[in-house]
């Protein structure tokens, strides 16, 4: 069947971008090539791969026809190849066939290779069993090519790598295929600069090995840094994100650089338009900050008041986004006050938004910072007043998690109370319990 592929004409292939009918497995249907694609999909899997592709001629000729195979085979491939690599595969031929694939124009097959490839090294733990000098040449001149699709790809697979090997890394990173990153970034319109910072915000745990004191790294940050007096700007709320991210990585930005940083979004949480896109993406971002102590008590104070009166929900989320940074670091050295005031403006956004996903954020904030006594006492007082935690909920997710903060606040109820005198009554607690 495999070799039976490499025989067919496109003409015999469902168009890549076609949904399938109902009764496209029929005898009668004129795309075969489809069916024996789904028939060795079925029947390939970890018992029989070595047996496949320890066969020579069978990784000849997949080798050898590859490339000019319509899309719905060389996904097949791309997919068994990644599957079997991924288990812990040997196969020198299956590791060239999966470095040929790396270069498909399909971004699918160029996903399976990567992750293919990451396991190749991963597994050997010895990247110059793989990553040769001729394969380092043709990532260096697909990173410079004019396709400024393909470069990106190359930058995404090469982020991939760095992570997942270190000695890919260094070998990456000496030939400077991680400067071009910042480059095309420089040099290319929004779409490109946006695609740029999602593939430098996923290898995060990498850039503090980047110098970005000088070169094209240290013109990425002077560029960001005139972003932030720009008034309008569709760039702008993706570099503040991402600069939110880098704040906790050293050796990224200097000192100056984040006292500017945190200068800028404080500017723009005092300002409170909510109509600017900037200020949705300051209020995500003011958790960040806040643990970083970049925040002064007049701009915690806007927080609060913003996050106490607003009724738009995109500003909830944004907010909520903060609050979650915040609570899952569960640090006890924070302030207290603070930690309190947003709780009680918890509360009483319980009440004022009773339906919706943003009520499962409130709960999931409340979980995390448990740990708080100020928030346990928040969460005793409430119930005293309203019976909020003992009713029931519309919405089977913030049950879930509704149950979950009952459980951990039930536990250190326990704690807090070793003696068993419990400031809700007998009934609360048995109702509590039995949610």
């Amino acid at each position: 069947m495999i070799f039976q592929l490499t025989l067919l004409p496109s003409e015999v292939f469902l168009p890549k971008d076609s949904e399938e009918t109902p009764d496209i497995s029929s005898r009668t249907d004129p795309y075969v090539g489809n069916l024996i694609v789904r028939s060795i999909d079925s029947l390939l899997n970890n018992s029989i791969y070595e047996e496949i592709f320890n066969n020579s001629d069978i990784c000849t000729i997949i080798k050898t026809s590859i490339n000019d195979s319509p899309f719905h085979v060389r996904q097949l491939i791309s997919k068994h190849v990644r599957r079997y690599l991924e288990n812990g595969g040997v196969n020198k031929d299956i590791d060239d066939i999966a470095w040929k694939l790396l270069f498909d124009k399909e971004y699918a097959i160029f996903s399976d290779s990567a992750h293919a490839i990451c396991s190749i090294v991963g597994n050997t733990g010895n990247h110059t069993s793989f990553l040769d000098d001729h394969k380092v040449h043709t990532l260096i001149t697909h990173s410079k090519t004019d396709d400024v699709t393909d470069r990106l790809r190359i930058f995404e697979f090469c982020g991939m790598l760095g992570l997942r090997n270190d000695g890919c890394f260094l070998k990456l990173r000496e030939c400077g295929i991680y400067d071009e990153i910042f480059k095309v970034y420089l040099q290319e319109d929004v779409l490109v600069k946006l695609n740029c910072l999602e593939i430098l915000g996923s290898m995060l745990p990498l850039l503090n090995r980047l110098n970005f004191q000088i070169g094209p790294s240290s013109d990425f940050i002077k560029h960001s840094m005139d972003l932030f007096v720009a008034e309008d700007h569709l760039l702008l709320p993706s570099v503040l994100r991402f600069f939110s991210t880098i704040l906790s990585v050293p050796n990224v930005l200097a000192d100056e650089d984040v006292r500017s940083f945190g200068k800028h979004v404080s500017e723009l949480l005092n300002s409170s338009n909510v109509t600017d896109p900037r200020y949705l993406s300051s209020l995500s971002i003011f958790g960040f900050l806040y643990i970083k102590g970049l925040t002064d008590k007049q701009t915690c104070a806007n927080f609060v008041e913003t996050f106490k009166n607003s009724t738009n929900e995109d500003v909830m989320y944004s907010c909520m986004e903060s609050l979650e940074t915040i609570a899952h670091l569960k640090r006890l050295d924070l302030d207290f006050e603070f930690i309190g005031d947003v709780t009680s403006c918890v509360m009483d956004n319980i009440h004022r938004f009773p339906f919706g996903e943003i009520r499962e954020l409130f709960y999931t904030f409340l979980l995390h910072t448990i740990d708080y006594n100020c928030v346990v006492e928040k969460i005793i007082a409430e119930e005293q007043k309203s019976k909020v935690f003992t009713k029931p909920e519309s919405n089977h997710q913030v049950t879930i998690t509704k149950r979950k903060m009952i459980k951990e606040f039930l536990s250190r109820l326990a704690e807090l109370y070793p003696d068993g005198a419990l400031p809700l009554d007998e009934l609360t607690i048995k109702t509590l319990k039995s949610l």
